[in-house]
């Protein structure tokens, strides 16, 4: 077989791969997900035989060791089937001209491809709750300060009066929004004001 996962050759002197995985519930429909926890590959049978021993007694709950792909022990909570439909798809290669083999390999592919999809989606919906969360707190950061510069404008001394009343633009109220803006920025920086 290729190097998926599985024998490296057959016959004596093999090389296996062996894991100790964890069963993660499955989210939504499909099968459960492994999470590998240790492994160990190029392993002749002597090391895996050692390995073996070592590590399939102290299989904790929810825990599974895989040999070459498919389940040789399990923790007392995991169900054979369970640990079966969780097990990888197995390398096309492997599989023989039997249908149910073809249908077996097309399932585990298909729940795979989706879990991939869920897991990604899941992750990108995550990262815009944080991205939307830290938007909302930089704007009530930016009210805050205009407040302040509001409140300090109005404590100064009245100017003189002057010749002529000013209106107060659309204009003078964007520069205004872009000098409390880059103040702001040069607040959060910890950099000194240069002034205006």
């Amino acid at each position: 077989m290729s190097g998926d996962g599985g024998v490296k050759e057959d016959g004596p002197g093999a090389r296996h791969r062996y894991r100790i995985c964890e069963l993660t519930e499955a989210t939504g429909k499909g099968r459960p997900k492994r999470l590998e926890i240790m492994a160990w590959d190029e392993l002749t049978d002597d090391d895996l035989e050692r390995l073996r021993r070592l590590n399939e007694p102290r299989l904790k709950p929810r825990q599974v060791a895989e040999l070459d792909g498919r389940t040789v022990a399990r923790g007392a909570d995991v169900s054979a089937g369970e640990a079966e439909a969780s097990e990888p798809a197995p390398n096309p290669a492997s599989i023989g001209n039997n249908p149910m083999e073809f249908a077996d390999f097309a399932s585990r592919m298909s729940w795979d491809a989706y879990q991939r999809a869920a897991d990604a989606s899941a992750e990108l919906r995550a990262q815009i709750v944080e991205l939307n969360q830290q938007t909302l707190n930089q704007t009530k950061q930016i009210v805050d300060l205009l407040a302040e510069l509001r409140t300090q404008a109005q404590k100064q001394p009245p100017a003189p009066p002057q010749p002529s009343v000013r209106t107060i633009s659309t204009e003078d109220i964007t520069k205004l929004i872009h000098v409390g803006v880059a103040a702001y920025r040069e607040i959060k920086k910890g950099e000194p004001s240069r002034g205006g």
